[in-house]
């Protein structure tokens, strides 16, 4: 089953789409990290996830872009945590200028998903806060909209966490 989760920083997010993968009947459970820990504040937040994880039987990926490589075997669940990240790690590399991210990350996960059993992919809601933003985080935003959407299309399943409770935009049949 594919499942795309997502929610507002501090919503809950995270550990609903870590409770999908632990209720998945699959035998492998891998972490799939997409942050970069850039600065002290991005490394207390890997290692707070980290600590969450440590007896759940995860086995970590760190892959902060060419999610290709990545090859599963069977009975496998996979949590991608998160989009965004993933984006951003693309999207501020010169070796992307010319490639369209929105497909080439569409391609990617869906590779992902067809190798695993249950795949769950956290992405941001960042678009409710009113802001403005410079060109640059604005194409950003573009392009994570992009995503969602061409990825909402595709998962069995699609939650938004909201202060730690699921909403229901799509629902696999039971």
């Amino acid at each position: 089953m594919f499942s795309l989760v997502i929610g507002a920083s501090g919503s809950g997010k995270s550990a609903f789409a870590e409770e999908i993968i632990l209720h998945s009947s699959a035998k492998n459970r891998y972490y799939l990290a997409t942050m970069r820990p850039y600065d002290e504040e991005s490394r207390q937040k890997i290692v707070r996830h980290q600590t969450t994880r440590q007896e759940k039987n995860f086995s970590t990926i760190e892959c902060y872009q060419d999610l290709h490589h990545i090859v599963l075997p069977p009975s496998s669940a996979v949590l991608v945590e998160c989009l965004s990240n993933l984006l951003a790690n693309c999207q501020y590399d010169e070796a992307f200028n010319d490639v369209d991210i929105v497909a080439l990350l569409v391609e990617q996960l869906l590779k992902l998903a067809a190798q695993a059993e249950d795949l769950v992919i956290v992405s941001n809601e960042v678009f409710v806060d009113g802001v403005t933003y410079d060109e640059s985080s604005r194409q950003y935003l573009a392009n994570l909209v992009c995503l969602n959407r061409a990825l909402a299309a595709a998962a069995h399943q699609v939650i938004e966490v909201v202060y730690t409770l699921p909403i229901y935009h799509k629902k696999a049949a039971q």
